[in-house]
């Protein structure tokens, strides 16, 4: 068939793997290629063997990937071109094709691809990075204060960081967080106290430490 012809020449050097293969015979015999002949949507598949031959990637957005391979940044929104390649990805990966969002979230980072960057998030409080840069200094001055913070995966890919914490503590529920975050604040507003001007006035008056010159 002329269709997966086409679809052959476009995938690139995927076009010998025994994965697409199988995934061409998945087409076929489910009549997915016969639809969308009769349909006048044989393009769909070309443009999904367009997107395959740019995969796998390396934490490329979704949406820069559909430009780079549509030249229409929506083109692996929800459309069929996205439902193509994502069964193609399956096979691939030896499983059933996603049901879910997130079995096709999986799916695509399977390729290197970030669904959303800015949705994928994760609280945290009293991290540390060892980095210069904007996002480190986010979360410094977070953690010195006991302030919890909401870092994201695209903030996390533009500015890398290294933590200095030995050990990090992971839980499901944001109100632990919360909890903790409390707990860290009175922590940290006590420290900043104790290294104020007030703080130091205060401590030396009540130890009688006269050696202190804003206790004079």
């Amino acid at each position: 068939m002329a269709a997966e012809q086409d679809a052959r020449q476009r995938v690139g050097g995927h076009a010998a793997q025994p994965w697409f293969e199988t995934f061409l015979r998945q087409l076929a015999a489910d009549g997915t290629i016969t639809r969308l002949v009769r349909r006048g949507d044989a393009d769909q598949l070309s443009w999904a063997c367009e997107v395959l031959a740019l995969l796998p990637v390396q934490s490329i957005p979704i949406p820069v990937l559909a430009e780079r391979a549509t030249g229409n940044t929506k083109a692996l929104s929800g459309t069929s071109v996205a439902t193509l390649v994502l069964r193609a990805l399956s096979a691939k990966d030896g499983v059933n094709p996603p049901v879910t969002a997130g079995e096709r979230r999986d799916r695509w980072e399977s390729a290197g691809v970030i669904v959303d960057d800015l949705a994928s998030q994760v609280l945290v409080a009293g991290l540390c990075p060892v980095e210069d840069h904007v996002v480190a200094d986010w979360l410094r001055d977070a953690a010195n204060f006991g302030i919890p913070f909401r870092l994201t995966l695209h903030q996390l890919t533009g500015d890398p960081t290294t933590l200095t914490d030995k050990h990090i503590y992971v839980c499901e529920n944001p109100a632990v967080l919360r909890a903790a975050a409390a707990e860290l604040a009175d922590s940290c507003a006590a420290d900043l106290y104790r290294r104020s001007a007030v703080g130091r006035v205060s401590s030396a008056v009540e130890s009688g430490d006269g050696d202190d010159p804003l206790a004079r």
